[in-house]
């Protein structure tokens, strides 16, 4: 998997990922492009929200090379106060990679 995730700037250490905004991204056994929407909530795998705001999702492997890239679209604000940040202004950006067991 990949994870990206979403924070107003200055980060501030101390709050870890609080209230971070999360997209995580794998290719499932077929190569299609699944992507989840999640809020982290501390410094632990963010829990899914209840509303996926993301409208669509893409994945190309170049095996050649070892490279994944994913592609997506969000909305830079999708109404869900509960769930997602506004991406405006200035945000800081986190990147995350792991693997998936079984």
């Amino acid at each position: 998997w990949t994870g990206i995730g979403f924070l107003p700037a200055p980060f501030v250490a101390q709050d870890g990922m609080q209230k971070m905004d999360v997209l995580m991204f794998w290719l499932d056994d077929t190569g299609a492009c699944v992507i989840s929407d999640r809020r982290a909530n501390g410094n632990a795998e963010p829990g899914v929200d209840a509303v996926e705001n993301v409208a669509s999702c893409s994945g190309l492997v170049d095996t050649e090379n070892g490279v994944v890239t994913y592609e997506f679209s969000r909305d830079q604000d999708t109404g869900d106060t509960d769930g997602d940040l506004v991406l405006s202004g200035d945000m800081t950006l986190f990147a995350a990679i792991g693997s998936v067991a079984g």
